[in-house]
């Protein structure tokens, strides 16, 4: 799937399959299948310009949308109902209800149009795409939404300027500094301008070679390239997989890191493997006692506890709550 999506040359691109990765839970449900699909799959479903995704697995109807990707479930083919589950258990959704149903997409060359009905034929959901519109005005055509925007509360989505800001000239001073997901363009403010990655790479620039200065470098989600620039290219890690850089070692390079959501697996390259964390934890190293050494760490956003490794907990924030750390 990873090989077609990124190699067609098609306009439009459909993904149809079972577990949904977004959807209000219903009530009772006994085990959540979002986590893992939003960590394996929706990664590439971004980078490689989907624009709607289509599911079951709950039995009704749900229309949401997230980063410019349409997500749909329709579950409503015949089988028992489920009951929706709350607003809030699903912030990308727009509409649902739990009810029998099909869904009808119409394609015109750019546009397209999906309706859902009900058993009489009736409409009670629609939207429409065209791929050459800039439906919110940001700059970004609809068929390039996928790249452009960043989602605070997603650790897969690409961070904003103000996250790769550093010293890049060694003057002590850290300079604003920006990666541009939709071209791979870094932007160094009175410093530099070039491009390094391409859409859908996550940039980890920090200080690999030991100088006291960043350096830009991309980690490519799906083959797990990292590329350094002017330094070194390599493969550690894959879909699914956190780039976490960090100086654990505490001789002043940091060493290239992953956070496996799935099994909260640490992956320091070269030194160690770790497991501590769990699903929907964030990682957040950073030398928490002083040593000069990071910890690994995990913000666990459902109860506002941080866990460093090794180190005391506490519990401090809330489910809405980012944590930041450096």
């Amino acid at each position: 799937m990873e090989n077609e999506l990124e190699t067609t040359a098609r306009t439009w691109k459909f993904v149809l399959f079972h577990h949904p990765p977004y959807f209000r839970l219903p009530p009772f449900e006994d085990y959540d299948t979002r986590l893992p699909v939003r960590a394996y799959l929706v990664p590439l479903f971004e980078r490689a310009g989907v624009q709607a995704v289509f599911n079951s697995h709950v039995h009704f109807y749900e229309r949401s949308r997230k980063r410019g990707i349409y997500y749909i479930v329709t579950g409503g083919g015949g089988a028992y109902l489920s009951t929706v589950g709350a607003p809030q258990d699903n912030p990308y959704s727009i509409y649902a209800a739990s009810l029998y149903h099909f869904c009808r997409v119409e394609v015109d060359g750019s546009s397209l149009a999906c309706f859902a009905r009900d058993t009489a034929g009736a409409a009670f959901d629609s939207f429409t795409l065209d791929l050459e519109s800039d439906e919110d005005g940001d700059g970004y055509l609809d068929g390039d939404e996928f790249s452009s925007a960043w989602d605070p509360t997603d650790p897969y989505s690409p961070p904003p300027a103000s996250l790769i800001s550093g010293d890049y000239d060694g003057d002590g001073t850290a300079e604003v500094a920006l990666f541009r997901p939709a071209s791979g363009l870094w932007a160094v403010r009175g410093l530099t301008r070039f491009n390094l990655g391409r859409a859908g790479d996550c940039p980890v620039p920090a200080d690999y070679d030991g100088d006291g200065r960043p350096e830009a470098a991309i980690f490519r989600i799906g083959s797990g390239l990292w590329s350094v620039r002017d330094i070194t290219r390599f493969y550690f890690g894959g879909l699914g997989d956190l780039p976490r850089s960090a100086d654990y070692s505490g001789d002043g390079t940091v060493e290239p890191v992953l956070f496996r959501a799935a099994s909260g697996l640490w992956a320091v390259r070269g030194i160690t493997r770790v497991y501590f964390g769990a699903f929907a934890d964030y990682p957040a190293p950073a030398d928490y006692d002083g040593d000069g050494a990071a910890e690994e760490a995990v913000f666990r956003p459902d109860t506002g506890l941080w866990a460093p490794r090794g180190l005391s907990r506490s519990y401090f924030g809330r489910s809405s709550d980012l944590p930041v750390s450096r």
